[in-house]
């Protein structure tokens, strides 16, 4: 009898374990298979919801957040109890509430599993990583989003070892969407571009790409990176299944593929209302366009027609960016002078290398400080820096 028990504890050891390192390698979906076998080796109040901590994490790394929630529940201890605070700490469990908190917009819920995290991660690089990345999601959702994006950026940049695969992919999406937010879609792709392609099914780079290209109003291309992602649905998890088909339905309508844009938004949000996905999976979709295809949705189902109001109202009231991201129009001579302050020339260095006089230069920069809404270099040079001007080469 003592030998099954200790067979049995080894077995819960080995496929917790398992199924850890599943999740850390964005495959949630085999993840599950060994967190359901631990569920039958558990034994005590503990070992369960351990198990239960780490189904409910593939869940939401699936993209079924309602279904996430419950069962995240159901691992709960009561408040106070010996082994409350051990459960708390559970690594999966803490990650579980990161994905719940995200969707649901809940800095103060990140704070709190960032502090669960660090009490029981002393040591452990990819705890603290994970930590981290909690505090760089709210520091985001609370409107720092400068900062949020320099603490994260810094965090990628300490390399592979200071976290598991999973978190990395997951904190580099969240700077994605935050340079989409700011309506930097050139900013948000070199994101991907300095990461290596996302582990496994929790995230898809051919998506994100497109998310930053249909900002820049590139639909044909936002089609052509996305038509390989079609061939292989099954492959995907519901969170890039859902921005997945919003994508296309907008690049399409935008085309005025009407019939096909309608089909990819009806199958978008049939997925995000089955699952209730967040609607923050549509931010970085411009608002403006995303509203005027929605609207044209007719003869839907009453369901559908609740959740596009809903989605509507999110767009009004916090969605993706509306106004146009482009760049006033300069002449060839503004340009020179933007890269010249870039350079940070003088104006006697702009003049000479014009052949013009020092006052031609200082009204030809109030002209173009005027144009761009600013008062000074700083202000032209961070203005131009944002919209990704000096991304482009002169």
């Amino acid at each position: 009898m003592f030998a099954g028990t200790l067979r049995d504890a080894s077995t819960f050891v080995l496929e917790t374990s398992a199924a850890e390192a599943w999740c850390a390698l964005g495959e949630p979906s085999h993840a599950r298979v060994h967190a359901n076998r631990s569920l039958s080796f558990a034994s005590g109040p503990f070992q369960q919801a351990k198990s239960k901590a780490l189904s409910a994490l593939c869940i939401a790394l699936h993209g079924d957040i309602g279904r996430a929630v419950t069962l995240l529940g159901e691992s709960d201890l009561p408040d106070g109890s010996e082994l409350d605070s051990s459960v708390r700490g559970i690594y999966p469990r803490a990650l579980a509430r990161v994905l719940i908190a995200s969707a649901s917009a809940d800095a103060r819920e990140l704070r709190n599993v960032a502090s669960d995290l660090r009490f029981v991660g002393a040591g452990l690089d990819y705890r603290r990583m994970a930590a981290e990345a909690a505090l760089v999601q709210a520091q985001i959702l609370e409107g720092s989003v400068d900062e949020g994006i320099a603490s994260g950026m810094a965090l990628l940049s300490l390399g592979a070892r200071a976290g598991q695969a999973m978190v990395r992919a997951l904190l580099a999406s969240v700077i994605f969407d935050a340079y989409l937010i700011r309506g930097e879609p050139r900013r948000a792709l070199s994101v991907l571009e300095a990461q290596p392609e996302p582990p496994g099914s929790v995230t898809c780079g051919n998506v994100q790409r497109a998310y930053a290209y249909s900002l820049m109003r590139d639909d044909r291309r936002v089609l052509r990176e996305t038509s390989m992602c079609m061939s292989r649905l099954t492959g995907h998890s519901i969170r890039v299944m859902v921005p997945l088909a919003m994508v296309r339905g907008l690049s399409c309508f935008r085309l005025g593929q009407r019939a096909r844009a309608r089909q990819h938004f009806i199958d978008g949000l049939q997925l995000a209302l089955r699952a209730e996905v967040s609607f923050t999976s549509f931010i970085g979709l411009d608002a403006g366009d995303l509203k005027s295809a929605l609207l044209s949705l007719d003869n839907i189902s009453p369901e559908l027609t609740s959740m596009v109001a809903a989605i509507i109202e999110f767009i009004e009231r916090k969605g993706g960016r509306s106004e146009s991201v482009s760049l006033p129009r300069l002449t060839g001579r503004e340009r020179e002078l933007a890269w010249g302050l870039y350079r940070a020339l003088s104006n006697s260095e702009l003049a000479s290398s014009a052949g013009s006089s020092v006052n031609t230069v200082k009204a030809q920069l109030r002209t173009l400080y005027k144009k761009l809404n600013v008062t000074d270099r700083k202000g032209a040079v961070e203005y131009l820096d944002a919209r990704d001007f000096f991304l482009d080469g002169e």
